[in-house]
């Protein structure tokens, strides 16, 4: 079997493979050929994308349904490479490794979970400079990784964008407690000291301000209090609850955590806030926030 040319039917079979999200090994197992025959027909033609597109031109084995023409798809390919290059850019210039920039602006551009292999073609690098990446992204906790069948797929983390925030308020940490250290060497001149005076002034405020938006930034509890106070604002009466839950096409539970959350912090909104009565819920001013009590 090795050595000999791949037929049409083997073709079709790695083009299905490859948009099923498909290794080159799973492709592979499945012809009984060698691996690297699979990844050397699909790079001769320019990558997954590309073989993709060639697949479905119009002269293909089995051109599939509901396929726009190759020429939209080939652009869009086109458009989406030109994204991941800008994100890639934006993060490498930020401090991260090069193959680990590209493969974190790939994941925010998927559709769904993707393979060490997908990444590989998207991306024009080996399957090992991809999983080193891979590794990097994991030790930052902005990845998520699941096994599907033999197979590994990557995903962005949820919660990536606090989780880059907390990196950034412990980077400035460091910068703090360095300043600081060096204010402790006597021997360093009245220049110097006031510009370490000034660093650490700078990174004490700024690291204030970092951990307080990095403690908030998983509260979804916030977003919807705000959303509920301008509902009652609009209405301007107060609003039973069956009523407030249609306008905000809410489950009951989730209004139901945006209480109990303004009841633990009742400050939360002030100088107004939002009332129970017997009509229903309504925003007020806060109590201490009127003129006279």
């Amino acid at each position: 079997m090795p050595g000999r040319r791949l037929t049409a039917r083997e073709r079709q079979v790695i083009s299905d493979g490859l948009a099923a999200g498909d290794s080159y090994a799973t492709v592979a197992r499945r012809l009984g050929r060698p691996t690297s025959t699979v990844s050397r027909e699909v790079g001769r033609a320019g990558g997954t994308a590309a073989y993709l597109a060639a697949s479905r031109s119009p002269g293909s084995l089995t051109p599939p349904a509901r396929r726009g023409p190759v020429g939209a798809a080939t652009e869009r390919d086109g458009l989406v490479a030109d994204a991941i290059r800008t994100l890639s850019a934006l993060f490498h210039d930020s401090g991260l490794p090069r193959t680990a920039s590209a493969v974190l602006a790939s994941l925010i551009i998927a559709e769904a979970p993707v393979s060490a292999a997908q990444l590989s073609c998207r991306l024009g690098v080996t399957h090992g400079t991809v999983s080193r990446a891979v590794g990097y992204l994991e030790k930052l906790s902005v990845l998520h990784r699941e096994s599907v069948g033999r197979q590994d797929r990557y995903s962005l983390e949820s919660r990536v964008w606090s989780r880059v925030l907390e990196l950034d308020a412990q980077r400035n940490t460091r910068w703090l407690a360095a300043a600081r250290y060096c204010l402790g060497i006597a021997e360093i001149g009245p220049v110097g000291r006031e510009r370490l005076t000034a660093m650490t002034d700078f990174f004490q405020r700024l690291g204030a301000d970092m951990n307080a938006a990095a403690a908030n930034a998983d509260d979804p509890v916030r977003d919807d209090l705000a959303v509920l106070l301008a509902a009652l604002v609009r209405h301007r009466a107060p609003l039973p609850d069956s009523r407030l839950l249609a306008s905000l096409a809410w489950p009951a539970r989730r209004l139901e955590a945006v209480l109990a959350w303004l009841e633990e912090n009742p400050d939360a909104l002030f100088p107004l806030t939002v009332r129970v009565t017997g009509a229903g819920l309504v925003a007020d001013a806060h109590a201490e926030a009127l003129p006279g009590r």
